[in-house]
């Protein structure tokens, strides 16, 4: 767990500072303008509904193939052949849509979804997917380099900052909607190319094809194995992005707006697991290459405790200091609607982070194709919930469905890893940690309130929030030092502090 202790840790670093541009944004600036920020959201998530249909997998073998091809060849060539593959499958797809694009958007129609904003922005969705398949491309390959830190820094923080510069320049009448479109094109069109010369800055960079390296048989492998992960990736894509578009098309831009900023909440809590998840893939595809089952297991149950402890921690920080910090917001009255829906996709990413890193090792397992039934299955499920529950309770059934579908999905990778590698991910540990959560939950849960709509003062809400959070600190603190719930949290601090007390002593 080493490397991937320190990348991940890097990496958080580097995320939790796009978090700081991304609160800051959501108190301030996307509250001015939810319509625009709604619609570039509404537009995200449709592209990367499609991106599993236009790349067909191929970012996935860069992961799952690449010690193969190491081994045999340091020229190896491998990128230089995903990218030729990805282009000519690319303009395929677009062919593909075309041909069927009225008969989609029928059947959009016959779901009650809202046609009209597709088919007017239906050129900036597929500009997106492109740009977006292609990031995701060469971010794959760079992982394998155990190199996810300056990746982190183009695709998340430079996109954190340079949405709410979009938004503002809109509020304030500079620019309209198309051009914040355009200027939108140009973000990801920023991050494809710095991904490409970070590739060149670590010396691999090499877009040739090596012919010899391309057998028949390979080949059969590697497009299997793609065609496969294409499903994986639509199932995963459905239930993280179906979500959004189903608001937006089912009820309004707006409430995507209020959505996606509560969305942008929840999803600080799984920070830590985007982290140890890019790092972790590309080892636990070295250990099935070289079937290492002991390790797979530690990185399993490693995994699992200390995402559950820092995740259910920076849960219930949120929840206890969700009304307040909302209160500094202009658009106070509308963002309240959303607390509900922090509460739903908080849990599932609790629940998605506490089962570790299951859907890694299935995916690089040659059980692959289970993954392939189970994330087709949570797709279903997605969308079924949030056809029965959107109607019901609004933006807050769209959290419900995902939460319903995510428990699902987990529980059946879980009882399959167990029943075919005898793995799973729990210990001694795990039951420490859920009963801190529990009763840190319970605790804010019977806490008075200091933030309502008729007081909304700073001081009120600085006195609440710093009451909340401070109770949990307290009680996570008892589960680190006292109880010793996360051996590995409590020995990361220790290092931080100490190299804290080395530096003020140089």
């Amino acid at each position: 767990m080493g490397i991937i202790k320190r990348q991940g840790i890097k990496q958080s670093i580097v995320t939790y500072a796009g978090v700081g541009v991304g609160v800051f944004s959501t108190l301030v600036i996307y509250p001015l303008s939810l319509e625009i920020y709604g619609l570039l959201q509404l537009l995200l998530a449709i592209s990367t509904v499609l991106i599993p249909f236009a790349s067909i997998g191929i970012a996935h073998v860069a992961v799952k193939f690449f010690p193969e091809f190491q081994n045999q060849d340091k020229k190896h060539g491998l990128l230089g052949f995903l990218v030729r593959a990805q282009l000519i499958w690319f303009l395929m797809f677009l062919g593909i849509l075309y041909l069927i694009k009225d008969y989609v958007i029928e059947g959009l129609g016959y779901l009650n979804f809202n046609q009209e904003v597709i088919v007017k922005h239906q050129l900036a969705i597929i500009v997106l997917c492109f740009l977006q398949l292609s990031m995701i491309l060469l971010t794959q390959y760079i992982s394998n380099f155990n190199r996810i830190v300056i990746p982190a820094i183009i695709n998340n923080l430079w996109v954190r900052l340079a949405i709410p510069i979009l938004v503002l320049v809109f509020y304030l009448n500079w620019i309209g909607a198309e051009t914040v479109i355009w200027l939108f094109y140009l973000v990801f069109v920023l991050v494809v190319l710095g991904n490409l010369i970070y590739l060149k800055v670590l010396g691999h960079l090499d877009l040739n094809i090596r012919n010899s390296l391309l057998t028949k048989e390979r080949l059969k492998r590697m497009w299997d194995y793609a065609s496969f992960s294409m499903f994986s990736s639509l199932g995963t894509q459905v239930a993280l992005r179906m979500d959004i578009v189903m608001v937006g098309t089912l009820i309004g831009i707006t409430e995507v707006g209020v959505y996606s900023l509560m969305l942008f909440i929840s999803n600080i809590i799984e920070i830590p697991y985007r982290s140890i998840k890019g790092i972790s893939t590309p080892i636990i595809s070295k250990s099935w290459e070289n079937n290492d089952m002991e390790e797979i297991k530690k990185i399993y149950r490693k995994a699992s405790q200390n995402l559950f402890f820092i995740g259910s921690f920076i849960f219930l920080l949120i929840m206890g200091s969700l009304v307040e910090v909302l209160s500094f917001t202009a658009r106070f009255d509308t963002l309240i609607t959303g607390v509900g829906v922090v509460l739903f996709l908080g849990l599932a990413k609790i629940v998605d982070m506490t089962l570790g890193v299951n859907t890694q090792i299935l995916a690089m397992s040659k059980y692959y194709r289970f993954n392939l039934f189970a994330l087709i299955t949570l797709a279903g499920l997605n969308i079924y919930f949030n056809l029965q529950f959107i109607p019901l309770y609004g933006i807050t059934g769209a959290a419900l469905a995902t939460l319903c579908s995510m428990l699902v999905y987990n529980i059946a990778t879980m009882i399959f890893l167990y029943v075919t590698y005898k793995m799973h991910p729990f210990t001694i540990q795990t039951l420490k940690i859920a009963l801190l959560f529990v009763v840190g939950y319970m605790v804010l849960h019977f806490m008075p309130e200091f933030t309502s709509l008729e007081d909304q003062s700073i001081i009120t809400a600085l006195k609440g929030g710093a009451i909340k959070s401070s109770v949990i600190v307290l009680i996570y603190a008892f589960g680190l030092f006292v109880i010793n719930a996360s051996p590995d949290m409590k020995q990361a601090l220790f290092q931080i502090l100490r190299r804290i007390k080395e530096r003020r002593i140089n």
